[in-house]
């Protein structure tokens, strides 16, 4: 058996026909999710790709294995999905298509191969440390200044066709083996070519060919496939928002979650909310393997049996653009702690767009809200005692970035 993990990054969930699109943007996606698991609640644990990515690999949140925000590298000491599965016997592979999702950065750790995106890895990986050193936080803007006075292209990512070059021959090599395949796409992500839809079409043409490659392998019917995103990406829709990591509301926060394989799991689609921590356990106990116990997410399988899970999820944007933190309760409550301006409550149940704040007339869910909140900040390791590649938090706070 093996599995193939995708991430589309800044894929939200409405572009997808299989989530209600009527503009036929992802056939290859659908073609999967009409024989799948499709979990139509599912939240992300933070709005930018690398936390989000590390707790998919850890079954941890942000702030359990460290990753705040993209740049920071990841903990070794947490056990991590693809080394669980080498130890269990898988041959391990990765292809990323952008640079803070590098080997530079640890996210090779567990992998037998890993395809970084290009020679600019390593000179990204130095001018962001650089970054950290000049005293701002956010190491794209030097970056950008390269990039406005004509000394670098603006070659940060790669795309997916030329990912799928990378990786596709590899799956051909090992196709007699049991595997474990991740793939990230990043032509949805802006700067959009031309637009945003024009991204996703591009992410579903390489899903298309990559599914085309397991069929071609013969080894498409003993394959778990897992598709998903790392967070949504807003329009200023209700709220005012452009692109992600500026806000919790649910155009950045839900996301799509797939997962294909029809020979042990069928098809179904689950209601419940589910969060991306849980996919790692969820793979581990379809794999008879176990689960570490640093894991905070859960096995989904019980839910395909039509067991009630009741999963609360906690999401957080990191103070690079706003200091927010959430929690979005099993039963459609959602309280949103922001530091910069008043919280906010929101009953999805029937506040889907997040128009209602009910912070004053809901003052008791509140509160019992705000105290589950802060319980789960304080409940992770402080972020003065993190390692951020090489740079204690402390040493942050005395440049000047935290």
């Amino acid at each position: 058996m093996n599995v193939v993990f995708v991430t589309l990054d800044a894929l939200r969930r409405d572009r997808l026909g299989c989530y209600g699109h009527k503009g036929n943007l992802t056939p290859a996606v659908d073609s999967i999710a009409e024989k799948g698991i499709v979990f139509e609640n599912a939240v992300t644990v933070s709005n930018t790709t690398d936390p989000s990515h590390a707790s998919f690999f850890t079954a941890t949140y942000p702030n359990v294995h460290g990753v705040r925000e993209n740049g920071w590298k990841l903990k070794k000491k947490i056990p991590m999905l693809a080394g669980e599965l080498k130890r269990g016997g898988y041959a391990t592979a990765a292809a990323v298509s952008v640079e803070h999702l590098s080997s530079y950065f640890g996210w090779n750790s567990g992998f037998d191969y890993y395809f970084n995106n290009n020679k600019f890895d390593s000179a990204y990986h130095s001018l962001s440390r650089l970054g950290f050193r000049l005293g701002k936080y956010r190491f794209f803007s030097v970056f950008s200044l390269l990039r406005k006075a004509g000394l670098l292209k603006n070659t940060h990512c790669r795309p997916s066709s030329e990912t799928n070059r990378a990786v596709l021959p590899w799956i051909e090599k090992h196709a007699g083996e049991n595997f474990f395949l991740w793939i990230h796409y990043f032509d949805i992500h802006k700067p959009y070519k031309p637009n945003y839809d024009s991204g996703v079409k591009l992410v579903d043409e390489a899903v298309g060919k990559l599914t085309e490659k397991l069929r071609e392998t013969g080894i498409f019917e003993k394959t778990a496939l897992v598709l998903t995103s790392d967070h949504g990406e807003t329009f200023k829709e209700e709220h005012g928002y452009e692109e992600h990591g500026h806000s919790l509301y649910e155009q950045e926060i839900r996301i799509p979650l797939i997962l294909h394989f029809p020979q042990k799991l069928g098809k179904a689609r689950i209601e419940q909310q589910v969060r991306s921590i849980d996919v790692m356990p969820t793979l581990l106990e379809l794999l008879s393997l176990k689960i570490p116990k640093t894991c905070q997410g859960r096995s989904l399988l019980p839910a395909l049996n039509g067991e009630e899970l009741g999963l609360d999820a906690f999401v957080e944007s990191y103070p690079v653009y706003r200091d927010s933190k959430c929690l979005r309760t099993h039963n459609g409550w959602k309280y949103i702690f922001n530091a910069d301006r008043e919280d906010e409550l929101f009953n999805l149940g029937n506040d889907q767009f997040e128009k209602n704040n009910l912070l004053e007339k809901e003052k008791d869910t509140a509160e019992k809200m705000k105290k589950m909140l802060f319980e789960w900040i304080e409940s992770g390791e402080t972020i003065e005692n993190q390692q951020i590649d090489g740079f204690t938090a402390n040493n942050l706070k005395g440049l000047g970035y935290l």
